[in-house]
């Protein structure tokens, strides 16, 4: 999934007044967990450079099929806690936290949508 189509699929749900470049960190926030997650698993390191406004929308998002979902889940979180909408960013949070836990299980256990992550 691309930055764009992350950003896109997004404000095509959830209508919002939040600009492309604070989405694009909010995502680049993930991202960087994302990598720690895997230096971690992997012992080493590998430099992450932050997303923003100026990031091309062709960017790859780093967790690919069938976890990709969660940027989805994650910006609509981030929207709704923007828009002070509490009882939907808990409901889109624990979306979020499910997804990013399986694929964080499926990377741990080697499987092979997880091992797709070392690449």
């Amino acid at each position: 999934m691309t930055l764009q189509f992350a950003i896109d699929a997004c404000d095509a749900q959830f209508h919002n007044t939040c600009t492309y470049g604070q989405k694009a960190e909010w995502l680049s926030a993930l991202d960087g967990r994302v990598q720690a997650f895997l230096d971690t698993c992997s012992g080493v390191h590998t430099p992450f450079a932050p997303y923003s406004g100026d990031t091309p929308g062709a960017t790859e998002l780093l967790v690919g099929a069938p976890y990709e979902e969660m940027y989805l889940s994650y910006l609509e979180g981030k929207i709704h806690y923007h828009n002070a909408e509490i009882g939907r960013f808990n409901n889109a949070n624990a979306m979020f936290q499910s997804i990013f836990a399986r694929w964080q299980d499926a990377v741990v256990r080697g499987t092979s949508a997880g091992q797709k992550m070392f690449v």
